[in-house]
């Protein structure tokens, strides 16, 4: 199962081809909750990390600086969309 922004932002998607698939390859928010909830798992607390936003003192090339930049804007709005659009993060969860 191929994973871009398409079926990033289409989280329907994903479920089907885990649901009718089997597997997935490729891990994001909405996959990590659909096998956690497979398994029985209940989110208890979850937080994003941007290890992105925190390199201090590393030559980027402007290109990067643009990239950075538009994260860092898109992460203010809403972390969630972010880390679908942009790569580099974790989802740290407490489960039960």
């Amino acid at each position: 199962m191929d994973l871009n922004l398409t079926t990033q932002l289409r989280p329907s998607i994903l479920e089907w081809g885990f649901n009718h698939l089997g597997h997935i390859h490729h891990f994001n928010y909405n996959t990590i909750k659909l096998i956690l909830k497979h398994c029985n798992y209940n989110i208890i607390q979850e937080k994003f990390t941007n290890p992105i936003h925190c390199q201090k003192n590393i030559r980027h090339t402007f290109k990067q600086k643009v990239i950075i930049f538009l994260s860092f804007l898109v992460w203010k709005i809403s972390k969630r969309l972010c880390t679908k659009i942009f790569y580099g993060f974790s989802i740290l969860m407490v489960t039960k």
